[in-house]
């Protein structure tokens, strides 16, 4: 590989990280993911920031997430019952999981 691109590519792939985790925030923002997870404090469920705490450098973390927005989850955080997003494109609880994974 010419080393020349090297920088080019690796500026390319940063911003297509960014432009992942950026449509992750709205994607969760516009299919009401906020009314009970909000980026900092708990509500009705745990912050973003806590779940993305949890899952660091864990190796599954992005499968286990996926299965949670798609297929639901509970006794994971507490009594809460998180209720399976069905509506949500594999895409978009991909983009969702890769912003929530970067914070």
């Amino acid at each position: 590989m010419n080393t020349k691109l090297l920088p080019l590519l690796t500026a390319l792939i940063l911003a297509a990280t960014g432009a992942i985790a950026a449509d992750g925030k709205a994607i969760a923002t516009e299919n009401g993911c906020m009314a009970c997870h909000s980026p900092g404090e708990p509500m009705i469920g745990p912050s973003f920031a806590k779940i993305s705490a949890r899952y660091q450098g864990k190796p599954d973390a992005q499968k286990l997430l996926l299965q949670s927005i798609k297929g639901g989850s509970r006794g994971k955080w507490g009594v809460m019952v998180m209720k399976p997003d069905t509506k949500l494109s594999d895409d978009d609880a991909r983009a969702v999981v890769d912003w929530l994974l970067a914070h």
